[in-house]
C-alpha cells in the first residue's frame, strides 16, 4: 500500500533500531533487503518523543521500551498505529483508551483503512 502511495509508513528512530537489531541477529544477510524495503515504501523517521509525552506513557505502560515506542508514535500523530504486541499494546485497555488513534494488528488496519475508503465514498 505504502509503495503504491496509499499509505505512509512512520517508523520512529527507536523502532528502526529495533528492526534493525533484530535482522542483524536474525539474518544479517537480509540488512540489504532491509534497506530496500525501507526505500521503497519511502518510510519516514519521525521525531523522537518530549520527555513529557514519555513521562504521560509510562503511566499506561511500565516497560521502559515500549513506553518509548508509544511515545514516539504520539509525538508523530498518526493515523494508526500497526503492531503485533500483545502483552504491552493490543492487550492494554488502560493506552487504547487514552490514544488519540486507534491501535491494533495488520489486520486491523486493513479493516480500518476500508472503512475509511467507505465514507469517503
Amino acid at each position: 500500500m505504502a509503495q503504491l502511495g496509499y499509505a505512509e509508513i512512520l517508523l520512529s528512530s527507536t523502532v528502526l533500531h529495533e528492526i534493525e537489531e533484530v535482522v542483524r541477529a536474525k539474518s544479517p544477510d537480509a540488512m540489504a533487503e532491509l534497506l530496500q524495503l525501507l526505500d521503497n515504501v519511502q518510510a519516514r523517521v519521525t521525531e523522537v518523543a518530549s520527555s513529557s509525552q514519555l513521562k504521560t506513557v509510562q503511566v499506561w505502560i511500565a516497560y521502559e521500551a515500549d513506553a518509548r515506542v508509544i511515545a514516539d508514535a504520539i509525538a508523530a500523530s498518526p493515523d494508526f498505529f500497526v503492531t503485533l504486541d500483545k502483552k504491552h499494546f493490543l492487550n492494554n485497555k488502560v493506552l487504547r483508551d487514552n490514544l488519540l488513534f486507534p491501535i491494533g494488528t495488520p489486520g486491523d488496519f486493513l479493516s480500518w483503512y476500508r472503512e475509511q475508503l467507505a465514507d469517503q465514498a
